[in-house]
């Protein structure tokens, strides 16, 4: 057998090239940088109040720069500089109230007490369907955040440890579990519960709002506070902001 050591391929930026996207988007600059590009990426946000708003105050927040990780490999862990028109980014993300479509907590309960799993699945992604419908007539988001409480999560979770099995597959006709996944190619604030029941709502939002055509960005509302068992907020910050870039028709990287 013959072994073949292939170097990592470098990326192109603004100015430069670097094989670590973190480090060359801080570095040199977003690939995009001197073309012909909005500064400005129009987000709307859409959810129950309390989630939108949590999940406003992190957008606000993440406008400054955010210390990296401790750690005895301080390039796994770099810190964020902060999403505004002044850093590596130069971009900013721009909303405003009409942009905000706050789900009342009364129709979002009633949703939650459903215990037929699927029915449950349908509701809840029905009522963020209805937001995203009003947005994309009425405004012009680049990218609609969909803030998800995370009582929303466990009760999804709980619902379908609850179901009878009566609709399932047999068992060699299931599908294996998912395998780990980049978190910056999809949801990369939360990556770390890529549990199967929780997908299953993601996919199934994505698949319908897909008609739409504006780009989603799932968001549990935890995101301000991460937990232990969460990434580094400057982590979380740095895979958010770059997924947003690129939802948004841009280029953070070539």
């Amino acid at each position: 057998m013959t072994s073949h050591f292939l170097a990592e391929p470098e990326l192109v930026f603004a100015s430069s090239l670097h094989i670590c996207p973190k480090a060359g988007i801080k570095n040199f600059g977003v690939y995009d940088l001197d073309q012909l590009r909005p500064d400005t990426i129009k987000v709307a946000v859409v959810g129950l109040a309390e989630s939108v708003d949590k999940v406003v105050e992190w957008l606000d927040r993440s406008t400054i720069a955010l210390g990296g990780k401790q750690s005895n490999q301080p390039n796994l862990f770099p810190s964020f500089p902060g999403f505004n028109l002044d850093t590596s980014f130069s971009s900013k993300v721009k909303y405003d109230e009409s942009y905000i479509r706050r789900i009342s907590n009364r129709v979002f309960n009633e949703a939650l007490a459903e215990t037929d799993h699927n029915m449950l699945l349908d509701k809840l992604v029905s009522l963020y369907l209805a937001e995203i419908e009003f947005i994309a007539k009425n405004k012009k988001a680049d990218v609609i955040l969909c803030a998800l409480p995370e009582k929303h999560i466990q009760v999804i979770l709980s619902s379908a440890g609850n179901d009878d099995g009566s609709d399932s597959a047999p068992e060699s006709e299931q599908e294996p579990p998912a395998a780990p996944v980049d978190s910056s190619a999809d949801e990369p604030d939360d990556e770390e519960e890529d549990d199967e029941v929780d997908k299953n709502f993601r996919h199934l939002l994505k698949a319908r709002a897909m008609q739409y055509g504006i780009p989603l960005q799932l968001v549990r509302d935890r995101i301000g506070k991460p937990t232990r068992e969460m990434q580094d907020p400057a982590t979380i910050a740095w895979n958010f902001f770059t997924a947003l870039y690129y939802k948004a028709g841009e280029l953070p990287g070539r």
